[in-house]
């Protein structure tokens, strides 16, 4: 028993029924009075805190014997629900049964359908339990108490019969949370089953040991189980690749098409440059198979509780699938999940890669507003509070139209202070002060940019993003440069409401230009690679469980719904735009005299909105005649069709 000790997660059967429950070790004994039952445990029960109604529970608190007011009772038994308040009840599980459970809270209006909130603490056992090894179930024994033998096989199958609705290879964070939240989603009333699988068998171990009361969650661990992990799905056989993008992606491609058969399914949900999608499913087509390359927005976090997916492959894939993926996918406010077809090849991973193009500007931009914010002595503290009120701040026709997941972050980082975790001292000092200026950059990022030169769509705030990262990365460079020169740098005014009003349209119409930018794209490389992409319904998947998430992305979903031929999305903020860019050109102007703050995404956003109005831009005419002076390049006329040259003098020494 010397492998178990005191916190040791297992299961422990129980006297009353038999069964086995989650439980955790609170010790073991070595006394000869508890050898037939050494080792004392906690049931545990489901993990999580949930939300339920009334008549999912148990007490005497409540009226009935059901723990709830029956259909026939009066007015007058209506109960205070307030009194359950930490109270220990008998909650309704998912299975149907009843267990034990602590009341966090009681919230009648947010949660009016199930205004209680309890966390699981363990079957009805009322205390901690001894109990004999035959009743304990831990990878960590075999009978007897010693080291079990070491399993190849899946930890919860019996067979390798098929009982999975998808698998998924890979089981780290993102994979493992995205497993889990398909496992807790259900289709007609039955709860989907997953595989997992990983070349390493104690990664599986582990991830299934974490989650003991997920007996929909199948694992197979170990180079030699990927064909077993295959004959555990349903057919049309579906597995989803969450491993490193690239070589390792196009091996564990290459091993599956050996196993499965025609028309199973392939997805690749890794940060993939659409490319090498387009080349993956015209591959797998011709094998007979089906391929969907699925952009995932989220992280971590929202594999767990929900993320934006963004799919595009073999176009048969989607009836298969989308009921699994629109399952785990989140919910927008309208109550639509947040995936949908996008087209053939690499649409979907086209979207992925323009999604992180905007996600690096709006990054970018609230980067630059605290840099605004710092240069005019602005606190943490005092910028935290500011921002926080921009989340409920009116914008024109919009209450909350900055409101944003990475305003959220933003608000988190700036009134973040140093400690022991993040590496520094517990001294009150801002985390931002002490952080390194350097931001790295994956490949999307860039990968996009290029994109769009190739394609000729203008991207600068796209652009201006990465290369502010890039030029962040060059620290030692910055270093000596700033050494032997020294900018002149003048005192920055007085910081007041006027301005902070002012910074606030700044945002605004930077992160809507890079928005602009981003669906520009997208249209181009739906018009180049014949996608099959219908924009107002990829731009409603941004609107919940991404990163991008955030309230501007209804009035541009409801814009693209209305006109999905809208020139360009800035033209769907014409009062904003009419009654508050002077506010925007203004704050430039004044922190450009002011401070010597690097705002790249604030100068190309600005110069983006004002170019894209121009009726004409003097500065092109000057360029097409200086390139026919000295290259005969032509130019074209306002006043006729054709391409002219003039005649110019020579302007260049040295003989002819």
């Amino acid at each position: 028993m010397e492998n178990l000790t005191a916190g040791t997660k297992l299961r422990a059967k129980a006297a009353e029924d038999g069964k086995y429950y989650a439980a955790e070790v609170v010790q073991v004994s070595q006394s000869k009075k508890r050898a037939k039952a050494p080792v004392q445990v906690r049931y545990i029960g489901y993990v999580g805190d949930f939300w339920l109604p009334v008549s999912d529970l148990k007490s005497k608190l409540l009226p009935s014997s059901s723990g709830a007011p029956s259909a026939s009772a009066s007015a007058k038994e209506t109960v205070d629900l307030s009194q359950l308040k930490d109270a220990t009840v008998g909650a309704r599980a998912d299975d149907g049964k009843t267990y034990q459970a602590k009341v966090l809270t009681v919230d009648t209006k947010k949660h009016a359908k199930a205004p209680i909130k309890v966390r699981y603490v363990g079957y009805t056992a009322d205390s901690d339990e001894w109990l004999s090894p035959d009743r304990i179930r831990s990878q960590l024994l075999k009978p007897g108490g010693e080291k079990e033998k070491e399993k190849s096989t899946s930890t919860t199958l019996k067979s390798s019969k098929a009982i999975s609705d998808i698998g998924i290879i890979g089981s780290g964070v993102m994979g493992s949370n995205l497993g889990l939240n398909i496992a807790d989603k259900s289709h007609n009333g039955e709860k989907f089953h997953v595989s997992l699988y990983d070349v390493s068998e104690d990664q599986v171990k582990s991830v299934l040991a974490s989650n003991p009361s997920y007996d929909n969650l199948h694992g197979f661990g170990g180079k030699d189980k990927l064909k077993e992990f295959v004959e555990s799905l349903k057919p049309p056989r579906k597995a989803i690749i969450l491993v490193p993008a690239g070589e390792i992606t196009d091996k564990v491609i290459q091993d599956l098409a050996k196993i499965m058969k025609k028309r199973d399914i392939i997805i690749d949900v890794g940060n993939a440059n659409f490319r090498d999608q387009i080349r993956r499913a015209a591959d797998l087509e011709k094998r007979g198979l089906r391929f969907l390359g699925m952009g995932v927005s989220g992280g971590a976090e929202g594999a767990r509780k929900g993320p934006a997916f963004f799919p595009g492959g073999t176009l048969s894939v989607w009836e298969d699938v989308k009921h699994i993926v629109e399952a785990a996918a989140a919910k927008a406010s309208d109550g639509r999940p947040c995936a949908t077809m996008n087209g053939k090849g690499g649409a979907g991973s086209c979207v992925k890669m323009f999604h992180n193009a905007g996600e690096y500007a709006v990054l970018q931009i609230w980067g630059e507003v605290h840099e605004v914010l710092r240069a005019y002595g602005v606190s943490g503290a005092d910028q935290a509070k500011l921002l926080e009120s921009w989340k409920t701040k009116t914008g024109g026709r919009y209450a909350g139209l900055l409101d944003s997941y990475m305003l959220d972050i933003t608000i988190e980082v700036v009134k973040a202070k140093d400690s022991l975790l993040a590496g520094g001292k517990d001294d009150g000092e801002p985390l931002l002060s002490r952080t390194m200026d350097k931001t790295d950059s994956k490949g999307t990022g860039l990968w996009s940019v290029v994109e769009a030169l190739q394609a000729a769509v203008p991207a600068p705030s796209l652009a201006a993003a990465l290369l502010a990262r890039q030029m962040s990365m060059l620290r030692g460079e910055r270093l000596k440069n700033a050494a032997a020169v020294s900018l002149p740098t003048p005192p920055a005014g007085k910081w007041d409401d006027e301005m902070a009003e002012d910074l606030f349209w700044a945002a605004a119409f930077s992160i809507i230009a890079s928005y602009s930018q981003m669906f520009q794209c997208l249209r181009k490389m739906d018009e180049v690679f014949e996608f099959g992409l219908q924009l107002p319904a990829t731009i409603a998947t941004f609107r919940a469980g991404c990163i991008l998430q955030g309230f501007l992305l209804e009035p541009m979903t409801k814009a693209f719904e209305a006109d999905p031929n809208l020139p360009n999305l800035l033209s769907a903020f014409k009062p904003e735009l009419e009654g508050n860019l002077s506010r925007y050109k203004r704050i430039i102007s004044k922190i450009s005299r002011e401070t010597g703050v690097t705002v790249p995404c604030f100068y190309a956003s600005l110069d983006y909105i004002q170019t894209m109005y121009l009726t004409e831009i003097p500065s092109a005419q000057c360029v097409s005649l200086q390139r026919d002076v000295f290259g005969r390049h032509g130019f074209e006329r306002l006043d006729k069709e054709g391409r002219f040259n003039s005649t110019w003098r020579s302007l260049q020494e040295g003989d002819a």
